[in-house]
């Protein structure tokens, strides 16, 4: 029997990381055919190029579809949705797969929800149904409605998709596939951890990972929320008591002032 063909989309290292786990054991089975389609900050060396991670995972590459990610302002979000679903058209439409699987709540898998529906191609939506209060709530029920199948986190979720119309049937709860990864994280030793983040094991203070994103309905006022996070870590010890980690942040609008303030305030 021919494998059935599952497309994932991926454009950044926050949704395949919640993802690996799970495409790799679905890519293990004999029964499927799992690829993964790139897009957005995946492509782009100032992210890390993180499409790296995707290759090394073993997983195959479906196909890249770059999108401009440096604008980092509302028309650029905008046009990267417009780009990735061309992009995505192309490829899919070029060789139908069984079903497009997409994660949460950014334009790409929105874009992706909107190719696949006029495509013809069954869409199958992970974390549907949550609730989040920012620009991303509206953009996750978009892309539930535009899906066919819905895997949802909770009992709750799986509810709210029902109530806004969705077909029982075709709504099931799963849990969050990122929990998977758990264990391994958690088996990795301390002072490999704190090498890997250039810090010394033997002189090391805590230290307290920060991630920061722009709350694009806020994106003009991201350099002054950013300033008042810096001091509130330092307030409460930041750089005597224990050290801070910044991760970078997405490229929404409002995602360069944030890296700017940063610097500003030499972290």
């Amino acid at each position: 029997m021919k494998p059935r063909r599952l497309v994932y989309l991926s454009g950044t290292r926050a949704d395949f990381g919640l993802m690996r786990h799970t495409l790799q054991a679905l890519a293990a089975h004999p029964a499927l055919d799992v690829s993964v389609a790139v897009t957005g900050m995946h492509l782009d060396a100032a992210y890390g190029h993180t499409v790296d991670d995707i290759v090394a995972s073993g997983l195959r590459i479906a196909g890249r579809m770059p999108t401009d990610v440096q604008a980092r302002d509302r028309a650029g979000m905008a046009r990267a949705v417009a780009q990735t679903m061309l992009g995505l058209t192309e490829l899919l439409a070029a060789d139908p797969p069984d079903a497009l699987l997409l994660l949460g709540d950014r334009g790409e898998m929105l874009a992706g929800a909107a190719a696949a529906l006029h495509l013809g191609i069954p869409a199958v939506h992970v974390h549907g149904g949550e609730r989040s209060g920012t620009v991303d709530e509206p953009m996750r029920h978009a892309i539930s409605k535009l899906a066919t199948y819905h895997f949802a986190a909770t009992a709750e979720s799986r509810e709210r998709l029902i109530a806004m119309g969705e077909e029982p049937a075709r709504v099931f709860e799963v849990g969050a596939p990122g929990l998977d990864d758990l264990p391994a994280a958690g088996a990795q030793p301390r002072d490999a951890a704190l090498r890997a983040l250039g810090l010394d094991p033997q002189t090391a203070r805590p230290y307290v990972l920060v991630v920061f994103h722009p709350v694009v309905q806020e994106a003009e006022d991201a350099a002054a929320q950013t300033e008042a996070l810096a001091q509130g870590l330092r307030q409460a010890g930041a750089g005597a008591d224990f050290d801070v980690i910044w991760l970078a942040p997405n490229a929404d609008a409002g995602s360069g002032a944030i890296a700017d303030a940063l610097q500003a305030q030499r972290w």
